[in-house]
């Protein structure tokens, strides 16, 4: 009974000190994250299988060591990712075997922003080997010769956020916490595996010209109970080719990390952990190596090419838009602008016919008014009367429209002539000079004029060369009138 109890005793104290940190240590997490959370899951473009080994504290007997052997990747455009791992530790006389199958869901809100959703189940053996003590007392067989196993599934949950080279995640292993049972001949023994809490967040900040590249990460863990560890550090990586890290993990010490890129698909990595509290003179420092091997090709220079030919159509495109939719807006206004001017000029040409209709109208009512004149003076008149407003031809003009009619053999042409017996006058002046000067300001101008000199009356004429019919001469009287500088124009007539 006494060596039934100190098991007993000795399992409760492993299960004690287990509890604060049954999740596996593992110094080089950022080079893998999805050893912590599910949500990780094919985080990359390529099929990743990654292989650890950890000896904790060389110095110390029974210290835990840990070997890992993952694999994931992603389907459907990355959208999918699924993944496993087995790994074993052992820690003195307790050995754990777990294996591990992983799915994350991913959300691309947009090209910047991605929402992973992840979940994993675990089979998990641990197995108590009493036959790997050493006691002074050869004859205590039931600590030398027992050994108990048990058996126990458990899930994890992750969530992890990513913007361009930000991440931040939250995993909560052993969610169930899930209790072992240990079986003997006496009376059983149990452990719960306790629920841990995992938070981490990165920043991969791009230098000299997106070769270097620096990335603040910080993990924090915490065990049910409250008991916590903070992890903090910076890697400074080069491509992705080599890198080096360095983290202070909360009251215990400081981490160191490098590694490199042997293949394109074959990458190597070492950390050493040393101790900096009360346990720094024993522990001898911790060591874990890692080898890893991306699957799939993916050539990054002919995705970069391609990519910036994309860039550069879209480019193109968007400046062929940009360009179509300006002269679009210019034809638009052009066509506008010709609409308006269609618009004006017809109005301009329905105000010209109305014009036109107008002065025929009054031409019309001109001749209709001589006409009914020369048939009063036929009536009244018949073999004399006033001929003052005569013409040549004996036509009667309104008074307003005639200034005198004199003898055709009184007028002397300074210069230009009229073939008929009566023009357009624009001006009378006393003096030659006046009249000339007069005409040669209407011929700058671009009209077409004469001068005539009256012997009788002793007056200068400035005329118009309007030469036709009396009809055709009454119609530019009216057109002078109306729609020239020359509104006191009027027709001298001559016998």
């Amino acid at each position: 009974m006494k060596n039934i109890f100190f098991v007993s005793v000795m399992i409760a104290m492993l299960s004690a000190g287990v509890s604060a940190q049954q999740i596996p240590l593992y110094s080089q997490y950022y080079v893998n994250p999805f050893i912590y959370n599910p949500a990780r899951t094919a985080a990359s473009d390529y099929v990743n299988v990654f292989a650890l080994y950890r000896k904790q504290w060389t110095d110390f007997r029974g210290a835990p060591e840990t070997g890992l052997l993952t694999i994931d990747g992603s389907l459907k455009n990355r959208k999918i990712g699924l993944g496993g791992y087995v790994f074993r530790e052992v820690t003195d006389v307790v050995t754990n075997l777990g294996a591990n199958l992983s799915y994350a869901y991913s959300l691309n809100f947009n090209e910047k922003h991605r929402l992973s959703l992840g979940v994993s189940a675990e089979m998990q053996q641990t197995r108590l080997d009493f036959n790997r003590i050493i006691a002074d007392d050869p004859s205590e067989a039931v600590l030398t010769g027992n050994s108990a196993n048990s058996i126990g599934f458990d899930v994890t949950a992750g969530i992890n956020y990513n913007f361009k080279g930000l991440n931040i995640g939250v995993a909560v292993p052993r969610l169930i916490q899930t209790k072992l049972t240990y079986l003997n001949d006496q009376e059983p023994a149990f452990y719960r595996l306790s629920r841990h809490y995992f938070s981490h967040a990165s920043y991969s900040i791009a230098l000299a010209s997106e070769k270097f590249f620096i990335e603040p990460n910080v993990m924090f863990r915490m065990a049910q109970g409250g008991l916590y560890q903070i992890d903090a550090g910076v890697m400074l990586k080069y491509k992705d080719i080599v890198w080096i890290n360095g983290a202070y993990r909360h009251d215990y010490g400081a981490s160191f990390g490098a590694g490199f890129r042997v293949h394109e698909k074959i990458g190597v990595g070492y950390a050493y952990d040393l101790a900096l509290n009360g346990i720094k003179n024993y522990t001898g420092g911790s060591h874990e190596v890692f080898v890893s091997l991306r699957l799939g090709k993916r050539d990054e220079k002919e995705l970069k090419k391609i990519t910036g030919q994309l860039d550069a159509i879209k480019s193109q495109n968007d400046s062929i838009i940009r360009n179509t939719n300006e002269i679009s807006e210019k034809v638009d206004k052009q066509q506008d602008a010709i609409e308006d001017l269609n618009k004006k000029v017809e109005q301009q040409r329905k105000e010209l016919d109305e014009l036109k209709k107008s002065l025929n109208k009054e031409i019309k009512d001109v001749l209709e008014k001589i006409k009914q004149e020369e048939e009063e003076l036929k009536k009244t008149s018949p073999g004399g009367g006033d001929t003052k407003n005569l013409d040549s031809k004996g036509r009667t003009l309104p008074k307003e429209l005639v200034e005198e009619v004199g003898d055709w053999g009184s007028v002397e042409f300074i210069y230009g002539k009229s073939e008929e017996p009566y023009f357009l006058i624009v001006g009378s002046f006393r003096s030659a000079t006046g009249a000339k000067k007069a005409a040669t300001q209407l011929e700058e101008k671009g009209h077409k004029v004469g001068v005539a000199y009256n012997t009788e009356r002793k007056w200068y004429y400035v005329f118009l060369d309007k030469p036709g019919d009396f009809e055709k001469g009454v119609r530019e009287l009216y057109e002078l009138r109306k729609n020239s500088e020359f509104k006191d124009a009027w027709i001298h007539i001559y016998k």
